[in-house]
């Protein structure tokens, strides 16, 4: 028995984990969520590929939505800030989720999630109150 609802057709977009919601001629943001496992980290690499590929220059991974994150997910962000050095680009990470940060953790690469201007921004102002 049916009760007269008719489906939502679906909207390839909403399964996609790779986003880009806003982007200008030299950034992008890609806004990655769900569970960041082997087919999905190859879908970044790629997105991100293409982003560089077109000339931007930053990108900006907001990573909130991210509610699983496998060992490749973190090799991803490995490969994508070199794929970004090859480019002359800059890779930055916001909004880490939990499960990102505690696998970066557990692998021992948090740096991953840190760009080197806010490094060296805490860096010297840690030097600097010594």
């Amino acid at each position: 028995m049916s009760d007269g609802r008719v489906p939502r057709p679906r909207d390839p977009a909403d399964e996609c984990p790779v986003r880009s919601p806003w982007r200008s001629p030299d950034s992008v943001v890609l806004e990655v969520v769900g569970d960041v496992d082997l087919a999905v980290a190859s879908s970044l690499l790629e997105a991100a590929g293409e982003e560089l590929a077109g000339g931007r220059r930053v990108l900006v991974l907001d990573l909130a939505g991210v509610s699983f994150c496998s060992a490749k997910g973190i090799t991803a962000l490995i490969e994508l800030r070199q794929l970004a050095v090859r480019h002359s680009a800059t890779v930055r990470v916001v909004r880490p989720s939990r499960q990102v940060c505690r696998v970066a953790s557990l692998v021992r690469c948090e740096d991953v999630l840190h760009d080197d201007s806010a490094v060296r921004t805490e860096s010297s102002r840690s030097e600097g109150t010594r």
